[in-house]
């Protein structure tokens, strides 16, 4: 939904998305907080959950290049 269309029903604006960079950083402040996903189990729910998201943040961590912004905008 569009800021425009959300005031328009009464609710509030979505907050503006964040920068890659932004999201990296926010999952190394998890990183920091919660530590490796063997802390709480490989294979359980947690530990499953943070090695998910730290992998997320390390593919965002890369560079992006003509080929992925060129498929993103398909």
């Amino acid at each position: 939904m569009t800021n425009e269309l959300l005031a328009g029903l009464g609710q509030q604006p979505l907050p503006p998305q964040p920068t890659r960079e932004e999201v990296v950083q926010i999952i190394d402040e998890v990183r920091k907080a919660f530590g490796a996903p063997g802390d709480w189990g490989y294979g359980t729910s947690k530990g499953d959950s943070l090695l998910r998201l730290y992998t997320v943040a390390r593919l965002l961590s890369r560079p992006v290049v003509a080929a992925d912004s060129e498929a993103a905008n398909a």
